[in-house]
């Protein structure tokens, strides 16, 4: 009996290093959710969301995205955001992604997913690290946006890039380029991330007409200010 009993609770104490217990719902500040229409969480499903990002370490909360990461399937993801920090001239966040085993977002089960903290089924798990990401918010173009920079990207230079499509002074190496730039992209041409700086040739992504495409062109910039758009990729994931 005594045997049992210390089994038992061997049992409880291990499976509480990894799972934990919902909290009650309380008042909390607004987060932004970015929701696939096919993929929409609830206000309970929300609250175990924030739970979990604050767990995996980011600080706060700040967004909420749900997106189809598996196409032309309809396998869905979340990532949560944290609260972007101002440095400078500079914009730095966190991300993390949140499993969820269900049929519509991930219907394995987190058995063997290494998992670090579980919230019913809702998972973080240590092949998903958190993605501390740069980058600049600028006016593009009348509206707001904000540019990731990867690798060795500056500000000044990145502000140089940005400036030059958003006054239009850039220029295709040849005109399929443009007919498959104007087919993909999302109105203007909106600058996402900047990447693989070597001197003045860098490549720059731009958001598309499809959330699971990636648009970018591998370019060089002049003396002058005029961008030249060597080559072009549609990435889709």
């Amino acid at each position: 009996m005594n045997r049992a009993i210390i089994l038992i609770f061997g049992i409880l104490s291990l499976s509480s290093l990894i799972a934990d217990e919902p909290q009650p719902t309380t008042p909390a500040a607004a987060v932004e959710t970015d929701f696939s229409p096919e993929a929409v969480l609830n206000e309970e499903q929300v609250h175990i969301v924030r739970q979990l990002a604050l767990k995996s370490g980011l600080s706060s909360l700040g967004k909420i995205t749900t997106y189809n990461s598996n196409p032309p399937g309809s396998s869905y993801s979340i990532i949560a955001t944290d609260v972007e920090e101002v440095i400078g001239r500079e914009v730095r966040w966190k991300n993390v992604t949140i499993r969820y085993q269900n049929e519509k977002f991930d219907p394995r089960t987190s058995d063997f997913d290494g998992v670090i903290h579980r919230i019913g089924d809702f998972w973080i798990s240590k092949n998903d690290p958190i993605d501390e990401a740069r980058g600049i918010r600028c006016n593009y173009r009348g509206k707001q946006i904000r540019v990731r920079l990867l690798d060795n990207v500056q500000v000044d230079f990145a502000e140089r890039i940005i400036a030059a499509f958003a006054a239009g002074n850039f220029q295709y190496a040849n005109q399929e380029d443009q007919k498959t730039a104007d087919k993909w992209r999302e109105g203007d041409l909106t600058p996402t991330g900047i990447t693989e700086v070597n001197g003045k040739a860098f490549r720059i992504g731009f958001a598309t007409k499809d959330p699971n495409a990636a648009l970018s062109f591998s370019c060089v910039i002049s003396d002058d200010g005029i961008v030249r758009i060597i080559d072009l990729r549609v990435r889709i994931s």
